[in-house]
């Protein structure tokens, strides 16, 4: 990605904390980041002033998505979540299994103390934080642990110690105090660790003047020292929870008849995947039709919906519980006034939810302009309102495929992208290729009408478009977005029309045309790694440890169909029959190297 389509891409994005996600063509994230001021920090990655391992980034950036957290520590431990669960590429730190540590009390034992862990067992332990400050979390603990009154060491010992002469200790390790005590420490503790927020730490604020200026110093000292606590703690995440419980967090609203759709994805305790729709609702559907197919496409792309839903809304979503008990396997509980334990996570959502269905509508505005601008400069019959993108990927004529993207009103309209095997054409022809996918398209009129159609190439691919389209029972312009110098060729003019290459319009062409590409390549991979897969199922002693094995010599297909079998015999623990024998499966089902020819780079 260029600097000019860059600073493009971050214009609405906010001056507010979180976690933004760097994706490739393909969709996959390739690096996650987290930020005091999104916008101000992507801006940076597109600078002319960059280093070497950030511009192999930059080059192969196509989306930059986004999430707002409530502050920048609660943006550290989420880009820690996200980091873990995705591995992306150019991420070096934060892929193992360490995370930030958390505070713990055991309740069942018979003296808990509050101690801090890294790990998160569902061993019926109450757990706070994390807190990325570890340093902060040993002080905090040693302060609420003395001005509660629990007990100093870890271990109790077999006799009372020097932290008893301290008057640190209360010593139930010799009777100086009862179980039930103890106990009520504990709860004080616990509760005071549950209602942790500003307005907690004002009030303790208050009473600690209080007491003080009633020389009740000792009292005075004991809230000082909480409220010191409650400062070094202070950031606790909505990125987390130790309910252990899986939820999906479920937001939608209606505007200017756009409906807006939300989910956040709660999976371990763990703040690790986000859904956001958008869909104008039809005249004759009525919102809640609108809102189930949304809500029915996204847990079909990302699996069974978790065994509870919460809504952050006041709408009675009466279909929903039957929706996805029908649909999908496990059973789903809907509530619609959670507890207290979801308030985090619903309060991340709607503060996400309130700024994604602003931003559709400031952006909607210079969309709108783009349109018209489309229109009148490239002799459009009338304003693009849809315009559907098409791109062929191939690799030497083999696992050819074909893509329809949709935009709507200058947005993507990714409920309505289509994919084609390519079936009647064999070998390398694009012009063929294309033909197929758009003679196929007009077999589906209910996909809807389009003003424009955009196809990657230049005037041959032009001309098998126009060719490819007649007789279509209805009409629309047809124009060609050349890659080289980003050339527009349309029927209307005889010579190319080359735009700045900053102008609005040709901004626009540009992402439906790499959008068409990205969707296009994306599946031609999958298909390719679908073909891989068969390749070597079935080979006996190759299971899923020296697959993984096998990955991680040759991390690429081209790399590992290029390999002969005495090299993958040098493979720790791959003896030379069974590399023979993969070599011999590839061979079977051969897939020609790309053709930098006939196949764009990706």
């Amino acid at each position: 990605m260029d600097q000019e389509t860059g600073l493009a891409l971050i214009s609405d994005f906010p001056d507010s904390p979180g976690v933004y996600l760097m994706k490739d063509v393909s969709g996959t994230v390739i690096y996650i980041g987290k930020a005091k001021s999104l916008k101000k920090r992507v801006r940076q990655y597109f600078s002319s002033h960059v280093g070497y391992r950030q511009a192999m980034l930059v080059r192969r950036i196509a989306h930059i998505d986004f999430l707002l957290t409530r502050d920048e520590i609660e943006a550290l431990v989420l880009e820690n979540n996200l980091i873990k669960d995705l591995r992306p590429f150019f991420n070096v730190l934060l892929k193992d299994d360490k995370t930030y540590p958390s505070a713990r009390i055991d309740m069942s034992a018979e003296f808990p103390v509050l101690e801090k862990v890294r790990r998160i067992s569902r061993d019926g332990a109450r757990y706070f934080g994390p807190f990325p400050i570890s340093r902060n979390l040993d002080r905090a603990i040693e302060q609420l642990n003395a001005s509660f009154g629990l007990r100093a060491c870890v271990k109790i010992k077999k006799k009372p110690c020097l932290y008893r002469h301290l008057k640190k200790c209360p010593a139930p390790c010799g009777g100086f105090i009862s179980r039930e005590e103890y106990s009520l420490r504990v709860t004080r503790l616990v509760e005071f660790l549950s209602e942790f927020s500003l307005p907690a730490l004002r009030e303790l604020q208050d009473q600690m003047n209080t007491a003080s200026s009633e020389q009740r110093f000792e009292e005075a000292a004991v809230l000082r020292d909480r409220i010191n606590a409650l400062r070094l703690l202070w950031g606790r995440s909505e990125a987390e929870s130790f309910s252990g419980r899986d939820v999906d967090y479920i937001g939608w609203c209606v505007e200017s008849g756009i409906l807006f759709l939300l989910v956040l994805s709660r999976r371990r305790g763990k703040m690790l995947r986000q859904g956001f729709y958008q869909m104008e609702v039809q005249p004759w559907e009525e919102e809640d039709e609108t809102a189930q197919r949304l809500l029915l496409g996204h847990y079909q792309r990302i699996g069974d919906p978790p065994g509870l839903v919460c809504l952050g809304c006041g709408e009675a979503w009466d279909w929903m519980t039957g929706l996805l008990n029908v649909q999908f396997s496990g059973f789903s509980r809907v509530i619609q006034r959670p507890g207290p334990e979801h308030k985090s996570g619903l309060a991340m959502l709607m503060r996400n939810l309130r700024y994604k269905s602003s931003a559709f509508f400031r952006s909607r505005e210079t969309r709108e302009h783009q349109l018209e601008q489309a229109a009148e400069l490239l002799g459009l019959s009338r304003i693009p309102r849809r315009i559907e993108g098409y791109d062929i990927s191939t690799l030497g004529g083999e696992l050819s495929v074909g893509a329809m993207v949709v935009f709507i009103d200058g947005a993507e309209a990714r409920q309505a992208y289509r994919r084609f095997k390519i079936r009647l054409v064999q070998g390398v022809d694009d012009y063929a290729m294309l033909r197929e996918v758009l003679r196929r398209r007009l077999s589906h009129m209910e996909w809807g009408e389009p003003d424009l159609l955009l196809i990657d190439g230049g005037r041959g691919q032009l001309s098998a478009a126009v060719e490819a389209w007649k007789g279509a029972p209805f009409s629309c312009d047809v124009i060609t977005l050349a890659k080289k110098n980003e050339e527009i060729h349309t029927l209307k003019h005889g010579k190319p029309i080359a735009l700045p290459h900053d102008h609005p319009v040709l901004r626009l062409l540009v992402h439906v045309r790499d959008e068409a590409h990205r969707f296009a390549v994306g599946y031609q991979r999958l298909r390719r790694k679908e073909k891989l897969k068969s390749a070597l199922d079935g080979i006996p002693g190759l299971g899923p440890k020296r697959r993984r094995l096998l990955q991680q010599y040759y991390p690429s297909h081209a790399l590992l169909r290029s390999a002969s079998a005495e090299e993958l015999a040098k493979i720790p623990g791959f003896s030379s029959g069974l590399a023979q024998k993969i070599f011999d499966a590839l061979q079977r089902h051969p897939v020609k190297a790309e053709s930098k020819g006939k196949v764009r780079e990706e």
